[in-house]
């Protein structure tokens, strides 16, 4: 059994609005991989622009994974997730398996990336759980880590919370200069400038897990702020 809900920026990238689906794996669901994989393939057969999987590896399918297996599964869908918590993995860890994913999609990855909330799950994962601004201080890094590792050169930075030494990403992300980079946030101090700064497109979050609900008038609000 899963939870899907609709996406009507995916695509906001290409200057068009497009619709996405994004899979959420319940967890009375016997066989989360199989409801999963099905979406994906039924979402490429119906024409929507992009596919979206949670990232909470404690308690649900790999997001990576998956999103591997669907590459091969279907043909014209842009393939991501919505969003991969940064705190979960290294920088260049997910630099690479972007960049492996677009080859094997033959360039439809979107990577999605946010600075992670969910206190229990950190815990699970055995993750310290930094305050906010600190993680977002370390998602800037590794967008920063992720887009430097993707270039024509051997890349190196030393910030507070990663590092990287004479690294490149061989080979590079089918699209050049990489996927485009979704950022999740709607902090009008911090999370909005990374987007502006950093992203094509972002993720302003539903706030299933809070309660709140966006309203309309407030995302325009919010576009207008990163505009």
């Amino acid at each position: 059994m899963l939870r899907l809900q609709s996406h009507p920026w995916v695509a906001e990238f290409r200057q068009r609005v497009g619709w996405g689906l994004q899979a959420f794996a319940l967890p009375e669901d016997p066989a989360p991989a199989a409801s999963i994989l099905a979406a994906g393939r039924a979402a490429d057969a119906l024409g929507l622009d992009a596919f979206f999987i949670g990232d909470h590896p404690a308690y649900a399918p790999d997001a990576w994974l998956h999103l591997g297996v669907l590459a091969v599964q279907t043909s014209s869908i842009r393939l991501g997730s919505v969003v991969l918590c940064a705190g979960y993995r290294p920088p260049v860890l997910n630099a690479r398996l972007a960049a492996d994913l677009d080859h094997l999609s033959q360039g439809r990855v979107i990577l999605g990336l946010g600075h992670g909330w969910n206190r229990k799950e950190f815990a699970q994962l055995g993750l310290p759980f930094p305050p906010v601004p600190e993680r977002q201080e370390a998602l800037e890094e590794a967008v920063q880590i992720i887009r430097g590792v993707w270039g024509s050169q051997p890349f190196t930075f030393h910030g507070k919370h990663h590092f990287t030494v004479d690294e490149q990403v061989t080979p590079p992300p089918v699209q050049q200069p990489g996927p485009p980079l979704i950022l999740a946030g709607s902090g009008e101090k911090t999370a909005l400038r990374l987007v502006a700064e950093y992203a094509d497109a972002c993720n302003f979050g539903s706030g299933h897990a809070t309660g709140l609900v966006r309203t309309a008038e407030e995302v325009r609000h919010k576009n207008r702020v990163l505009d």
